[in-house]
């Protein structure tokens, strides 16, 4: 007890002195310009329930009051947001765990930083009407699928696992055209759409389907949709991750908890060309996936050895060339929760989840690193840990104090970017 009073003293003298120092620069700390950091993310395709949380964020102030003038950008090809982030074309992209292992096996610098969706959104799906029962009774049927080479492996394996080989059934690509297929009698089944979107879209026509995510038909499960950040940017300058993953997570908490129409609104306004009616189902749908249970891990987390798994069965289909180890595409040391190191002292500071549950949830020890990357509005969000754990935490508060004095005095103005959400014409996801 004591300790901890010792420890409350210590932040109370160190904030005290970055007050004054701020005061010393011979200017009114109201007059200094937080500087807003550049970011631009590209989505995986065109607004849709799977990027709720951070449209919410963004309708909400999360990302400014975080220090960030963030940019969201839709992408022509689905397939091009991990290409354009390789070639630092975008700061951050949102891909899917399939498209980062296939982008390292081809020697492309890009790393997972959270999970946006954290389990298989592709699904097999038939119409009751069909008659089929499972996945054996697809024998001699057609099958519609987008013609992605690992969700062709994933056709494969499902039927074996049913004891059926690809000759036993007819694939066909066709495309974006996954739903006129089924609806339209060409095919009786499809492998592709997602249980949250196309799945919904079948029931709300009231077509009766039986939609069945891939991992529970024989495919390891896996991260459905990630976000990626360069290995360079992760070295040399990850603060500015740290706090878009901090805010995409407030974002993603209220999304998921706050009734509805609260995330539909923020997701009409990012892209107008959506249907009202249909969008509220699918984000209804979604919502249980955009904060899930986690077992006391932070926002995002990404399973390693489940990492690991999907990599290897990748590698037994031919998608990859050797094995990836997940310490090369993945990291989780970027998310909420997760412990940073503070250069300003000679220890470790831990980031403790603060105001847990309160929607004000910021991360500490970086921030403090980078005070012009925080609006004024924000400090005022901030609040201390519950226990400072270390004795040389009490000591580094000084030298914490004197790094806001120093950089909020010397920091520039802030240039910010010009926001823009393109938003293209409607049409179906593809995979």
């Amino acid at each position: 007890m004591k300790r901890s009073r010792i420890a409350a003293v210590a932040l109370a003298l160190a904030l005290l002195g970055a007050v004054l120092g701020l005061a010393a620069c011979g200017e009114k700390s109201e007059d200094v310009a937080p500087v807003a950091e550049p970011l631009s993310l590209t989505l995986d395709f065109y607004p849709n329930p799977d990027h709720a949380g951070i449209f919410l964020a963004q309708k909400r102030g999360y990302f400014e009051e975080a220090g960030l003038d963030l940019s969201i950008h839709t992408p022509a090809d689905p397939a091009a947001p991990v290409k354009l982030l390789a070639a630092g074309k975008t700061d951050l992209a949102i891909s899917y765990e399939p498209e980062v292992l296939l982008a390292r096996d081809q020697g492309l610098d890009v790393v997972a930083v959270a999970a946006l969706v954290n389990t298989p959104l592709t699904s097999m799906i038939w119409l009751k009407k069909s008659g089929v029962q499972g996945v054996a009774d697809l024998r001699g049927k057609t099958i519609a699928t987008a013609g992605i080479p690992y969700q062709d492996a994933y056709l494969k394996t499902i039927l074996a696992r049913a004891k059926l080989a690809p000759s036993d059934v007819k694939a066909v690509n066709v495309g974006y055209g996954l739903l006129p297929a089924i609806v339209g009698g060409r095919a009786q089944a499809m492998l592709g759409g997602f249980r949250n979107v196309e799945g919904v879209d079948l029931r709300v026509r009231g077509k009766d389907p039986v939609v069945t995510p891939v991992d529970r038909l024989g495919v390891p499960t896996y991260d459905e949709l990630v976000i990626v950040a360069r290995g360079d940017r992760l070295k040399e300058d990850p603060e500015p991750i740290r706090l878009f993953l901090a805010a995409l997570e407030r974002g993603a908490v209220a999304a998921a908890a706050e009734p509805e129409p609260t995330a539909t609104k923020a997701l009409l306004e990012a892209n107008p060309d959506l249907d009202p009616r249909l969008t509220s189902a699918e984000v209804a749908a979604t919502q249980p996936l955009l904060d899930p249970p986690r077992d006391g891990r932070p926002y995002g987390y990404m399973s390693p050895g489940a990492w690991r798994a999907f990599a290897g069965w990748m590698r037994d289909n031919d998608l990859v060339a050797s094995l990836i180890a997940p310490a090369e595409a993945l990291s989780d040391a970027y998310l909420p929760g997760a412990i940073a190191e503070y250069s300003g002292t000679s220890s470790a500071i831990r980031a403790e989840t603060l105001s847990a549950g309160s929607g004000r949830e910021k991360r500490w020890p970086w921030a403090w690193s980078h005070p012009s990357r925080i609006s004024s509005a924000s400090w005022a969000s901030f609040s201390t840990p519950s226990a400072i754990t270390s004795s040389e935490s009490a000591r580094a508060m000084p030298t914490i104090a004197s790094t806001i004095a120093v950089r909020s005095c010397s920091t520039p103005s802030a240039s910010t970017n010009e926001r823009s959400i393109l938003r293209p014409s409607k049409g179906k996801r593809l995979r």
